[in-house]
């Protein structure tokens, strides 16, 4: 797998296959390596060898959800490092993020600015 150079290694789960690409070509131009998925499942069978540093994770995914994909990654000690975004059409305050687990959160849609902040924000992390 390629490596992410100066850049992060950027996981980015939606099931809409145009907002991730949109989002991967971003990144990417900013000098970060990102793979998408678009399932928890597919994440998972990407995860391996990635070893992303951030990822993104919509929270309403077919199968399982970004909930119970963020659970299985946490679980992981080669993920530890990880920081995790959550993607929701709901406003922050309805959904519960922090409580959930996770690390930052985006509503969707997600303003190509905020997205750029919020993956650099990770890199001091």
């Amino acid at each position: 797998m390629q490596e992410a150079g100066d850049g992060l290694r950027v996981l980015i789960v939606d099931d809409h296959a145009d907002t991730a690409i949109v989002h991967q070509m971003l990144l990417e131009a900013e000098g970060h390596f990102v793979v998408t998925a678009g399932s928890a499942e597919d994440a998972l069978d990407k995860v391996d060898e990635l070893k992303p540093d951030v990822a993104v994770l919509d929270l309403r995914l077919p199968g399982l959800s970004g909930t119970e994909l963020l659970q299985l990654l946490k679980k992981r000690p080669d993920l530890a490092r990880c920081r995790y975004i959550c993607v929701s059409g709901s406003d922050g305050r309805d959904v519960q993020w922090q409580q959930l687990g996770f690390d930052a959160f985006l509503q969707k849609p997600i303003a190509i600015d905020e997205l750029r902040a919020m993956v650099r924000l990770d890199r001091q992390l």
